[in-house]
């Protein structure tokens, strides 16, 4: 018991000796309900909103209470917040700003193994170009049942501590992050390889993320390790590097209604059943959905505009039984798809515009026959609005394609629709070009010598 509680305790004794006279006369059991009651009440107490300003220091309340609450003002936090009870509450008033000073790294260390309410409404958190966490909950054990909402860090956009995270939920299950707003962290004079990142989940599970706004990050969101993380309603600007990494062990990851603008990739997953729908990606400068190594993932009903590249890869690792579906796809200056190492997968319905001077709108290829295999182009509408683009949909590569389909598809308007070739090599094997729609284009159907058994409508 903390030395307030036993206080409390020995004050509430004396009111009843006030009122009865002495303990030690009552008989056993009207003592043990005495001491029930007193123990309850004391339990009451503890859980009563309490105030920093009562308390010497805001680490003596953290010590001794579990419901704290800061009232309106400016506080200089010189030393770490330590939060180390379990089912500790945190509030703030309508207008707080709790500042980092004297160099610490973190304005609160969470490492109780109980529940966590932290509702920063009201409050600002200036890290000062100095600290890297706003809050931190690190656990040595899983613990469940995170809720952290209405949370404003700003003011890192200097060099941090490689790997830091503004908000970082580690070894937690069953957590919600509701209205989170992290401003201008570590965008400037950081070096690739020791990024930092707004919102850093590990080793976590059940993760659900809402009205998250991350702006002037080197990287938005980082996922390690977490099965399971939602992030719904999101704005990503201004992003350094990749606006949601995901990396390895991290199934099941959704992503959707939000935007991503200025980063260099918006998306960047390594893990299988990845889930990108209805996000806008804007002004992206390499890609805006990057597969690293993923199977069994779909992006759909996601917008493109003025992307180097919508979706592609780095022609590392194979992805196979990928869904992409329903996307509009505006303007790329480089690609619109172009995957290096893609099985068995689906690109249909999408509506892809171009109007600046780009290679290929689409364009599947591979060193092997094995990187490009069992692939469906369907049902897409292709506009090549000035005729610019090298085709609309190419397959390609050293050993071109191997039983894929190129079918159902609405050419509007194209200098070439469809190009097979092969620089090298076999070339492209057991392909189907059929039943698609050729309208203002000047060639239907392009190839090179030696293919074997492609079948295609007459160009």
């Amino acid at each position: 018991m903390s030395e307030l509680n036993k206080i409390q305790k020995a004050m509430i004794e004396q009111e009843f000796l006030d009122e009865i006279g002495d303990l030690s006369q009552l008989q056993t059991t009207d003592k043990s309900s005495l001491k029930n009651a007193i123990n309850e009440t004391v339990t009451q107490l503890a859980e009563r909103e309490k105030s920093v300003t009562q308390f010497s220091t805001i680490q003596e309340a953290f010590d001794n209470a579990k419901n704290i609450y800061f009232p309106d003002g400016f506080y200089d936090i010189a030393t770490t917040i330590e939060i180390k009870s379990p089912n500790t509450k945190v509030s703030f008033g309508s207008n707080v700003i709790l500042r980092a000073v004297n160099g610490i790294k973190k304005i609160f260390n969470n490492t109780n193994m109980g529940e966590f309410v932290f509702d920063g409404k009201g409050a600002k958190f200036d890290l000062n170009e100095t600290a890297d966490y706003v809050i931190s909950v690190n656990a040595s054990v899983v613990v469940q049942d995170i809720n952290i909402s209405n949370v404003y860090g700003f003011n890192r956009s200097d060099t941090t501590n490689k790997w830091e995270s503004a908000i970082e939920i580690r070894k937690c299950k069953d957590v919600v992050l509701d209205n989170i707003k992290i401003v201008d962290y570590a965008n400037l004079n950081v070096t690739p390889g020791e990024e930092s990142y707004g919102l850093g989940i590990f080793f976590s599970q059940s993760v659900k993320v809402t009205k998250l706004n991350i702006q002037n990050a080197f990287i938005g969101v980082l996922i390690q390790d977490s099965p399971d993380v939602q992030i719904e309603s999101f704005s990503l600007t201004d992003i350094k590097d990749n606006g949601v990494y995901v990396l390895g062990n991290s199934p099941d990851v959704k992503i959707t209604k939000g935007v991503i603008t200025n980063a260099e990739e918006g998306v960047v997953t390594y893990s299988d059943r990845t889930i990108v729908d209805n996000v806008t990606f804007i002004s992206n400068t390499n890609k805006g959905i990057t597969l690293r190594k993923t199977n069994y993932s779909k992006f759909s009903k996601c917008i493109f505009i003025n992307c180097k590249t919508a979706i592609g890869d780095d022609g590392t690792y194979e992805s196979s039984y990928i869904d992409i579906e329903g996307n509009t796809i505006i303007d790329c200056t480089e690609y619109s798809i172009y995957l290096r190492k893609l099985t068995h997968s689906r690109i249909a319905n999408n509506d892809v515009t171009s109007s600046v001077a780009t290679l290929d709108i689409i364009r599947l290829t591979g060193s092997t026959l094995s990187d490009n295999v069992g692939n469906i182009v369907s049902n897409n509408r292709f506009n090549d609005a000035n005729k610019t683009s090298s085709s609309c949909v190419t397959f390609t590569g050293g050993e071109g394609s191997l039983r894929s389909q190129i079918k159902g598809n609405t050419f509007v308007k194209a200098n070439v629709a469809v190009k097979l070739f092969r620089p090298s090599g076999t070339g492209c094997i057991n392909n189907f070009v059929i039943d698609n729609i050729y309208q203002d284009v000047t060639t239907n159907y392009a190839n090179s010598g030696g293919l074997t058994n492609t079948f295609r409508e007459i160009a």
